[in-house]
C-alpha cells in the first residue's frame, strides 16, 4: 500500500523515484571513462556538467572520460583553431597539434563542459 502511494505521489510531482536526493558534490564523483573504462575520481578526468544532476526530465547522464580519451567529432564541419606563434605562423609540433582537439584531466573544473549526449539534448530540446 505505502509503495503504491509513493509511486502515485512521484507521478504527480513529475519526479522519478530515486531522484529525490540532492546532486553529489563534484569532489564525490566517481565514474568510468566512456572510451577506456578506467575508474575516474573527482578531478581525475573530464566529467560532464550533468554528471550528477538532472537536466529537465532527463536523468543524470553519468558520462566521464579520461582527458586524452575525449576528442572532437571527426566530421570537421566547424573550424578548429590552430596554435600560432608571435609572427602568426601555425605551430606544427606534436604538443600543440592536439591542443584544441583533445581534453585534459580537470578541464571541467576550469570551464563548463557538457558531453556530446547532453549537448545534443540541449540543441534538440
Amino acid at each position: 500500500m505505502n509503495r503504491w502511494l509513493l509511486v502515485y505521489i512521484s507521478l504527480l510531482l513529475g519526479t522519478p523515484l530515486g531522484d529525490l536526493e540532492a546532486p553529489l558534490s563534484w569532489n564525490a564523483w566517481r565514474g568510468k571513462c566512456k572510451a577506456c573504462h578506467q575508474l575516474l575520481l573527482a578531478g581525475g578526468g573530464l566529467f560532464c556538467g550533468n554528471f550528477s544532476s538532472r537536466r529537465g526530465h532527463w536523468t543524470p547522464c553519468r558520462q566521464a572520460w579520461c582527458g586524452p580519451c575525449y576528442t572532437v567529432l571527426d566530421n570537421r564541419e566547424f573550424p578548429i583553431a590552430q596554435p600560432k606563434d608571435e609572427d602568426g605562423a601555425v605551430v606544427e609540433d606534436e604538443a600543440t597539434r592536439t591542443r584544441y582537439v583533445t581534453a585534459r584531466n580537470g578541464d571541467n573544473l576550469v570551464t563548463p563542459f557538457q558531453g556530446d549526449l547532453c549537448h545534443f539534448r540541449n540543441l534538440m530540446g
